[in-house]
């Protein structure tokens, strides 16, 4: 099943950024380390809108989904560009900037989409692995990634699968590769350091907390009572997506789109968004005032990052 998630519509597939360049992190938990290059991934067209999120404190901190859409293609870009100064054959077909899989942190709030699609991810926006895309060998992965991937604090981890070479051709192979290199062109920076990683945490951590606290549990309470009378026994709102009676593949059964209906109902009769929403914001800005240098160096290394990116990005549109 494809569901709207709590925390996030689905994992992030971004062309080429998250399964060929990097591993994603559009969601709550920290980011895992990413796995070598793989495949090639793109997005299925035309797609529908879909509902765009309440703004949080951290917004301006931390990089969105979409944000990473357009790093990623970015990256692919500067790549490429690298791999072919190094003489490579091997090009990642650039497919623009994915549209990325919406955040819907309170779970379904939108009554056409559920009324459309249920708990769903309509096919226009999910990203598909594109199966005529030329897959990088084991020497692409190697030049594009060098063999390693970076810590939050920029320490080397070898990949061990990806062998790590510093010379191609007779010509050097960047640290970390041609990845590396990208990442290091976008930032302006010489270190290979994730200085998102403070707001990112505290985007995580706010969420966490606010599912328990005491104004937000009374909410569930209220939302799981509208919804029993409604005919659906859910203890939280983050349950319906996960229901297990609801078909594995799209699209979503009648029963599903009605659970939905009732689901986005209840939220509106209880409020429950509004203050789910408002618990969690002051969390984050309590989480925030700890952390001022570290969100300051975020923020300015989010600007710049996206900033390049997107000169990058439009000298290929």
């Amino acid at each position: 099943m494809n569901p709207l998630a709590p925390r996030l519509l689905a994992p992030l597939l971004l062309a080429a950024g998250c399964a060929l360049l990097t591993a994603c992190s559009g969601d709550r938990d920290p980011a895992p380390a990413p796995d070598p290059p793989s495949r090639t991934v793109t997005a299925t067209a035309p797609a529908p809108r879909a509902p765009e999120p309440l703004k949080m404190p951290i917004d301006p901190y931390r990089i969105s989904n979409a944000e990473h859409a357009e790093l990623r293609a970015a990256e692919q870009i500067l790549v490429n560009a690298c791999l072919e100064r190094l003489g490579s054959d091997y090009r990642s077909p650039h497919t623009a900037v994915v549209r990325p899989a919406p955040e819907a942190p309170y779970g379904i709030t939108d009554r056409q989409w559920a009324r459309d699609h249920g708990y769903r991810i309509p096919p226009g926006l999910q990203a598909r692995p594109d199966p005529d895309a030329a897959q990088p060998d084991a020497t692409a992965q190697a030049l594009i990634t060098g063999g390693v991937a970076y810590t939050e604090d920029g320490d080397p981890m070898p990949f061990a699968d990806v062998e790590k070479v510093t010379r191609y051709r007779g010509r050097a192979v960047p640290e970390g590769g041609c990845l590396g290199e990208a990442r290091r062109t976008l930032a302006e920076r010489d270190d290979n350091r994730d200085l998102t990683g403070v707001p990112r945490d505290i985007y995580g951590e706010a969420y966490q907390k606010s599912r328990q606290d005491p104004e937000v549990k009374r909410v569930f309470a209220a939302w799981s009572d509208c919804m029993r009378e409604k005919g659906h026994d859910y203890a939280s709102p983050l349950d319906p997506s996960n229901d297990p009676r609801f078909p594995e593949d799209p699209p979503a059964s009648a029963d599903e789109k009605r659970t939905a209906v009732a689901d986005v109902a209840c939220k509106e009769r209880t409020g429950l968004v509004a203050v789910w929403h408002r618990v969690e914001s002051a969390i984050e800005r309590s989480l925030m005032a700890e952390h001022p240098d570290e969100l300051a160096a975020a923020r300015a290394d989010r600007e710049t990052r996206l900033a390049n990116a997107r000169r990058v990005n439009a000298r290929h549109d």
